[in-house]
């Protein structure tokens, strides 16, 4: 099985594994918090265009997300009545606002479940963030949340029809710095160390595959949490269970036989692909993401098997977006 995973996670080693909302009566506690800052990347691509290039050096700033993992530990389902985000009422946030958008998944909480609230910012921040989201069950959750950047993340994983679960974990710290050591392995609150293999403990190349092997089976759409413990901090995530898929590909030419020889199972396309197109990269065993051209995308190649998925058109300069029914703006 393959499993969505909700966000690339970065987490400092600031865990909070025992604090519960105010009030004794309140059912939700929190596993973990932190701040993710987006990753730069030093591969800026613009395509020779210097306008988009002057845009990009004058008006973008890097943003984050705010992750907390809270777990239900009571025998009935919990939801956010409202969000304040360093005093200020965010439950509906409004355009132009510093917070973007924020989510309870799954939404609601069930009872004896792990779950994320996830609040994106539209920068960065220069202080701690200081939350206080109202229950369902009239508690309130408060808590700090620091803005230091951590040195683990976990960068994907998915899962095989028996249960196990591969995850990659990569070490982000300073570069010259010892890798961690993995302390603990944690699957739905449950410790699940002993049944978990480490293939790079020294983390080759900052990067060390985990493999845990589930105690129960994982149902398809169900909610699993996830914490790796280093030396060096915690990375944890909330997944959803999806089929067995697991995507290797790229953007390229219709090529099947080249991606195919390569191992690859998924193919992007820069523009729209019609039927005959799909069936070949079907017959070599591919799978396809193509643009979503609203109305313009034919009911045929909905149909086809090999589509895996559509994508919005993301140029920064817009100039090859063309769904009129969703508009730039």
């Amino acid at each position: 099985m393959w499993c969505e995973v909700t966000a690339v996670t970065w987490l400092v080693s600031f865990l909070l594994t025992s604090l519960t909302v105010a009030g004794e009566h309140g059912g939700a506690a929190v596993n973990a918090v932190f701040y993710r800052p987006d990753r730069g990347t030093p591969f800026q691509w613009f395509e020779g265009a210097k306008e988009i290039q002057a845009f990009h050096a004058k008006h973008y700033r890097a943003a984050g997300t705010v992750e907390v993992y809270l777990q239900n530990r009571s025998e009935k389902p919990l939801t956010i009545s409202r969000l304040l985000v360093d005093g200020g009422d965010v439950t509906k946030p409004r355009p132009g606002d510093f917070i973007v958008w924020w989510r309870l998944r799954p939404n609601p909480l069930p009872p004896r479940s792990f779950g994320e609230l996830l609040i994106r910012t539209r920068s960065t921040s220069l202080k701690p963030f200081v939350i206080e989201a109202q229950l369902s069950d009239n508690a309130t959750l408060r808590l700090t949340v620091p803005i230091t950047p951590p040195s683990v993340r976990l960068e994907g994983w998915g899962l095989d029809d028996e249960g196990k679960i591969c995850a990659f974990l990569e070490f982000v710290g300073e570069p010259n710095a010892k890798p961690p050591k993995v302390t603990k392995v944690w699957l739905d609150g449950e410790d699940v160390t002993r049944r978990t293999r480490l293939l790079a403990p020294n983390f080759w190349r900052n990067l060390c595959p985990i493999v845990i092997q589930s105690t129960q089976p994982l149902r398809f759409g169900s909610f699993h949490y996830l914490r790796i413990d280093t030396t060096a901090g915690s990375a944890a995530t909330v997944l959803r269970v999806r089929d067995n898929f697991v995507p290797l590909g790229s953007y390229g030419y219709v090529t099947p036989k080249e991606y195919a020889l390569n191992d690859c199972n998924l193919y992007v396309s820069f523009g729209a692909l019609d039927k005959g197109q799909l069936d070949v990269l079907g017959r070599y065993g591919l799978k396809a993401v193509a643009p979503s051209l609203g109305k313009e995308t034919g009911s045929e190649s909905v149909r086809r098997p090999a589509l895996w998925a559509y994508y919005l058109m993301d140029e920064p300069d817009v100039h090859d977006y063309g769904v009129k029914e969703l508009p730039t703006e």
